[in-house]
């Protein structure tokens, strides 16, 4: 016990209650008419012991073909359903959402303090998307795109070669897998950017050169072919363009249309869209190319549709808090100068004993 509390320090304590805090945010009594269907889709799924891919709920579509994008998250439901009623699913909610702000922290700079901040705000931001659905799968895996990427770039880790059997699962669970090739191509365009930006000026963060970069583009399209994996095989390559033509969703599917920002819980979107904005202006640090498509992209993507909202929260985080580190840092030092506040004691000095 009293090792437990030597290592429990402030910051520690600090990271331990953000994480139960998500946790207890996301774990949540099921409330989102479409895990109905999903659960149900399962049970047939499980007891014929055969992949649903009929349509087995409406009338005037009895019986036609159906591409049953999520069949793996929805036996995963029914399972959870089946064995821990409502607490097993609110529980799984709870464990999805806290996985994927694990992968969102590794990437952030700063104290615990600051970091904690942060992903309290996303955690409110991507809140409206959190529901007992197969979507919440692909809030997860984009949070570990993002965080294979960030070991790629910022760390010089190799460990795109998951990538292929990350989108091999994926499919199987939602055609949200869409999202994490965005991610993909907005990284590709970023350090694109870095490396001519680099030509002229370089800047202090790191860039992905040419060459590592070609070995990026080769396991995207290695992901690209995991795709065929699933029970619909090619299909999937087109699916989610074919979804997002579909105009009677933007008619009168509420997470199709662009977001209502009169109420309040949609607003911490613009808080933070807004704070990365300010941050960015104000941190004394060149953006990094990589951070502004991803950030550009997805702010996009959520105006046209508040189901983007969760997403951009993910990708946003990390490139607010390289700012907000930066700026702490500018204006601590500025202070330091004016002696508004005591200069750090160095290691081993008097001051420090």
């Amino acid at each position: 016990m009293k090792r437990v509390l030597l290592w429990l320090d402030i910051h520690r304590l600090a990271t331990a209650i953000l994480f139960i805090a998500v946790f207890a945010m996301a774990v949540r009594a099921p409330a989102d008419s479409d895990t109905w269907w999903h659960l149900k889709s399962g049970q047939v799924t499980v007891e014929r012991s055969h992949i649903l891919q009929e349509d087995l709920f409406s009338h005037t579509r009895y019986g036609a073909r159906w591409i049953n994008h999520s069949w793996l998250s929805q036996v995963v439901l029914y399972l959870l359903f089946a064995h821990f009623g409502y607490a097993g699913l609110g529980l799984w909610m709870g464990a999805v959402v806290t996985a994927a702000f694990v992968f969102v922290y590794l990437q952030m700079e700063g104290d615990a303090f600051s970091r904690a901040f942060i992903v309290v705000l996303t955690a409110a931001t991507s809140s409206v998307i959190w529901s007992a659905r197969p979507q919440l799968f692909s809030f997860l895996l984009t949070a570990v795109v993002c965080y294979l990427l960030y070991l790629y770039k910022w760390q010089g880790v190799n460990r795109l070669w998951l990538l292929p059997p990350l989108f091999a699962l994926w499919v199987n669970l939602h055609a949200g897998y869409a999202l994490g090739f965005i991610v993909l191509i907005a990284f590709v365009v970023g350090e694109v950017l870095n490396n001519l930006l680099a030509l002229v000026s370089p800047g202090p963060d790191p860039i992905v050169e040419w060459g590592r970069l070609g070995v990026m583009i080769l396991y995207l399209l290695l992901s690209l072919l995991a795709l065929v994996f699933n029970p619909n095989t090619t299909r999937m390559w087109v699916y989610p363009f074919q979804t997002a033509r579909i105009q009677i969703l933007q008619q009168f599917i509420q997470e199709w249309q662009s977001p209502d920002f009169h109420p309040l819980y949609t607003q911490p979107f613009i808080w933070l869209l807004l704070a990365t904005l300010a941050a960015m202006g104000l941190s004394g640090r060149r953006a990094d190319g990589t951070d502004l498509a991803l950030v550009g992209i997805f702010a996009y993507a959520a105006l046209l549709a508040g189901r983007n909202m969760g997403p951009f929260a993910l990708v946003t985080a990390p490139a607010l808090s390289r700012h907000v580190a930066a700026a702490l840092r500018r204006w601590g030092e500025a202070a330091r100068e004016r002696g508004w506040l005591r200069p750090h004691p160095r290691p081993g000095s008097a001051a420090s004993l």
